[in-house]
């Protein structure tokens, strides 16, 4: 963490905006050959907040057991979806939208990029926990890449629930699949439910 401002008043809730800066580099080298900031609103998730109106129904913690299945979802990348990706997201980098840099060093072709993954995984959590649940954690490895033409699925599971700290955090595995491949991307999740 880098910065942190004073605690402002938002349409969402209020609280400081604090600022990471992460360096990402290769393993062959200690020099960064990216840098990534990120600003983000903090606030209390124990405080009481009016309920959101949805057709989505929180499940209840105490209905959760280990093992019980996520609904799948999916998403079919095209060329357009890409575009819009790199475009949206501000990564410049030309394996996210030449075509030729990939296929270069053996890709298949250009591919989604981090914060694709990072979307994807909210969105299945949030589909499946609704507007009272708190995703409070998202760890993944990118291991293949999802190309235009894939349609990227989803598989995931609860693997653990607990009681911690007065809050009941829930604990999820995920999987995603295209066409060509299984476990292109790995992930764990931990979500608070009511």
């Amino acid at each position: 963490m880098t910065a942190v401002s004073e605690e402002k008043a938002t349409k969402v809730e209020s609280g400081p905006f604090t600022t990471a800066v992460t360096d990402y580099a290769l393993e062959t080298s200690d020099a960064p050959f990216t840098r990534m900031t990120m600003t983000v609103l903090r606030y209390d998730p124990n405080r009481r907040r009016p309920k959101m109106t949805t057709d989505v129904v929180t499940p209840k913690f105490r209905d959760i057991s280990d093992g019980l299945i996520l609904p799948e979802a999916s998403f079919a990348i095209t060329l357009r979806t890409m575009m819009i990706d790199v475009a949206g997201t501000r990564d410049l980098n030309p394996v996210h939208h030449n075509r030729e840099f990939p296929r270069a060093t053996c890709a298949a072709d250009i591919f989604v990029n981090t914060m694709f993954y990072e979307a994807f995984f909210g969105r299945l959590v949030t589909d499946w926990a609704g507007p009272e649940a708190f995703l409070r954690r998202i760890s993944f490895t990118m291991r293949l890449h999802n190309c235009p033409g894939d349609t990227t699925r989803s598989r995931a599971w609860v693997v653990g629930k607990r009681h911690e700290n007065g809050l009941n955090p829930v604990d999820l595995e995920v999987r995603l699949d295209n066409e060509r491949v299984s476990d292109t991307t790995i992930g764990q999740m931990t979500v608070e439910l009511p």
